[in-house]
C-alpha cells in the first residue's frame, strides 16, 4: 500500500463537473483515476465469500473498497455490490481515503457500486455516501492490475458466526491452541481458537493431558466447575469482552485431531447468538510460564 501511494503524482485537482473519463469526486472534488488494482485476499473475512479490494490511485488520494465475490472467483465479477456488514457475495465492507497528510478510515453506509465486465475491460459506476457524510462518486472504464495476496485455505480450520437479529458476521478459525493448568482435584484447559475467543475447560479426567472428548455445557460459575465449559469472546466493532451465557461444547477427539462443535448465547445487550465448529489439531502450547493460572479461575502454582 506505502508504494502505492509513492507512486502518486502531486498535480491540480479538477472541479466537478470538468469532463474526466476516469475520475473519483470526493469532498466536492473531482480527480483523475490514475491506476487501479484489484488485491485478491481469499477467505479473508470468512467462508462464505472471497474478499477482493479495489484499490483507485488518484492524483491526489489512495482509495479502497472491500468487496466480496461468490467463491471460485478470484477477480471482481459483474454485479451491484452494496454496503453490507456481513461478508456474503455482491457487498461493500470498507472504503477509505489515503491523501498525502495521513489516512482516513469510513465505512461507506449506503450506495452502490456497479461493475460491467466485457472480456477484461471493466466498466464501474460508484456513488454512495461515507460515514462522515461525505459523498463518494466515481467512474472507471479499463483494465484493472490484478494481484493475489491470499493465504492457503489450509490455513482455516473452522469458522464462527455470530448473529444479532437479522445481521450475521462469518469469522475464519486459524490453528487453535490449548493451554493446560492442573490441581490436585481439576483439570483445566483453555483453548484459544484466536486471539479474542477462547474457551475454558474443566475436564473430571486428572490424568488427561489434553482436552479429552465430552459434551460440555456452558458454566457462569467460576471457576468452571468439573465437566463444563466457559467463553471469553471479543466481537469486532463492539466494545469489551463477551461471555457465554447458556450453551455447550461438544469436542470430539480421533488422535491428535479434534472435530468440535458449539453453540451459545452471549450475556450482551443485545444477546448475540455464536455457532461454529473447529476440525484440526489443537497443539498444547510450549508458553507455560506466561500464562497465570489466574486466567483458568484457579489459585495453583502447577500450570503447564
Amino acid at each position: 500500500m506505502l508504494l502505492l501511494v509513492a507512486s502518486i503524482v502531486t498535480g491540480c485537482s479538477k472541479d466537478k463537473g470538468d469532463n474526466i473519463k476516469n475520475y473519483l469526486e470526493y469532498a466536492g472534488k473531482s480527480h483523475p483515476i490514475e491506476e487501479a488494482w484489484q488485491i485478491f485476499y481469499g477467505h479473508y473475512y470468512g467462508p462464505n465469500s472471497n474478499n477482493i479490494s479495489l484499490i483507485f490511485v488518484t492524483d491526489k488520494h489512495y482509495v479502497a473498497f472491500e468487496l466480496f465475490v461468490p467463491n471460485g472467483n478470484t477477480k471482481l465479477v459483474a454485479g451491484v455490490y452494496q454496503p453490507d456488514d456481513s461478508y456474503q457475495a455482491f457487498t461493500i465492507a470498507k472504503g477509505f481515503v489515503m491523501n498525502h497528510e495521513g489516512a482516513v478510515l469510513y465505512a461507506m453506509t449506503d450506495g452502490t457500486i456497479t461493475i460491467k465486465l466485457e472480456g477484461n475491460v471493466y466498466d464501474i459506476d460508484l456513488k454512495g455516501t461515507l460515514e462522515d457524510n461525505t459523498s463518494v462518486k466515481g467512474k472507471f472504464s479499463g483494465t484493472i492490475e490484478w494481484e493475489d495476496d491470499s493465504e492457503d485455505d489450509d490455513d482455516y480450520y473452522g469458522s464462527m458466526t455470530i448473529t444479532e437479529g437479522s445481521d450475521q458476521k462469518i469469522i475464519d478459525l486459524e490453528l487453535a491452541q490449548q493451554l493446560r493448568a492442573v490441581t490436585s482435584t481439576s483439570n483445566f484447559f483453555m483453548l484459544y481458537f484466536s486471539g479474542t475467543f477462547i474457551a475454558t475447560f474443566n475436564t473430571s479426567n486428572l490424568t488427561a493431558s489434553a482436552l479429552p472428548s465430552d459434551t460440555y455445557p456452558i458454566s457462569t460459575a467460576t471457576p468452571v466447575p468439573a465437566g463444563a465449559s466457559n467463553v471469553s469472546l471479543s466481537i469486532p466493532g463492539v466494545s469489551g469482552v463477551l461471555n457465554a451465557s447458556d450453551g455447550s461444547f461438544i469436542v470430539k477427539k480421533n488422535g491428535s485431531d479434534y472435530n468440535i462443535t458449539f453453540s451459545f448465547t452471549t450475556n450482551s445487550v443485545p444477546e448475540r447468538t455464536v455457532t461454529g465448529y473447529y476440525n484440526g489439531p489443537i497443539p498444547l502450547s510450549s508458553k507455560k510460564s506466561q500464562i497465570p493460572t489466574a486466567f483458568f479461575g484457579i489459585k495453583s502454582k502447577n500450570h503447564e
